[in-house]
């Protein structure tokens, strides 16, 4: 689209007698009869056209609607540029370094190193064989109360003391008396 208003030379809040003493200026100077030559003619024929849009009130709304239009549409492209080249980023960068860290992650799960090694039984077995040759003192049993040593202390004492007795008295008995 032409900017009508470069063209005439003019501002955009300009008059119509304005827009009107600007285009004769430039008609009188570019029309083909004072020179003839072909950057003239192309030149006069872009000044009539912009005259014909901008010197009527309606003609020249359009032209202002259409125009604004297009530099939002322009504005609204380079932010779309703009963010078409982030989304670029993200599919050629983020993604495939996310892909990656995936299958990093399970190929740690999948692949790791069990924590305790298990030794195949031959091994553990000769192990266990130097263990068990090696000299070692021998196992104490477990200690007891006190007070259940002492108990156990008084039984045997005691069943000793009636084993004394008992022998002894088979042992009169067995003795000829005296007086018989």
């Amino acid at each position: 689209m032409k900017d009508y208003y470069k063209i005439l030379g003019v501002n955009e809040e300009a008059s119509e007698k304005e827009i009107r003493a600007r285009w004769l200026e430039l008609t009188k100077c570019y029309h083909p009869d004072a020179e003839k030559g072909i950057e003239n003619e192309e030149k006069i024929k872009e000044i009539n056209e912009a005259y014909e849009v901008l010197k009527d009130e309606s003609t020249r709304f359009d032209y202002d609607i259409e125009r604004a239009l297009k530099k939002s549409f322009q504005k609204r492209a380079q932010r779309h540029q703009k963010y078409t080249e982030k989304r670029f980023f993200m599919k050629k960068i983020l993604i495939p370094t996310g892909i990656l860290l995936l299958f990093f992650m399970i190929g740690l799960f999948l692949f790791r190193s069990p924590r305790v090694p298990i030794q195949p039984k031959s091994e553990s077995r000769f192990e266990i064989s130097k263990i068990s040759k090696k000299n070692l003192p021998p196992l104490l049993p477990p200690q007891r109360s006190r007070k259940r040593l002492k108990w156990k202390e008084r039984l045997r004492r005691k069943s000793k003391k009636e084993s004394k007795r008992k022998e002894s008295r088979s042992v009169k008995e067995s003795l000829p008396q005296k007086g018989a």
